[in-house]
């Protein structure tokens, strides 16, 4: 699957974001692109229902997006709705408040 091929099976407006009735609707066209892999049995790691892909260069080309991104994760929530779930900032993830109360 690529992205010629996505884009036959959804619309997506002047953001690639897809705006066909579905599961990936308000989601960027490259969540479609990483669950075909997942449903065709293509993973990087499986973990509590999170599905992590690395990005490769030939998807950084399909998907200018992605150009800074080193991975992509998804989940399916139990709507059925595919979305990504993204890792917290660095700061959020170690965030201690200070004694001071400043955080």
């Amino acid at each position: 699957m690529n992205r010629e091929e996505l884009l036959r099976l959804f619309d997506v407006d002047e953001n690639d974001i897809v705006i066909t009735d579905g599961p990936f609707k308000g989601q960027p066209l490259y969540i479609a692109y990483y669950w075909f892999f997942y449903i065709t049995g293509y993973t990087e790691d499986k973990t509590d229902d999170i599905v992590t892909f690395f990005v490769r260069t030939e998807d950084r080309i399909q998907f200018p997006q992605l150009k800074d991104r080193k991975t992509v994760r998804l989940k399916r929530l139990l709507d059925g709705n595919i979305v990504e779930v993204k890792e917290p900032l660095w700061s959020e993830a170690t965030h201690t408040p200070s004694q001071n109360g400043r955080g």
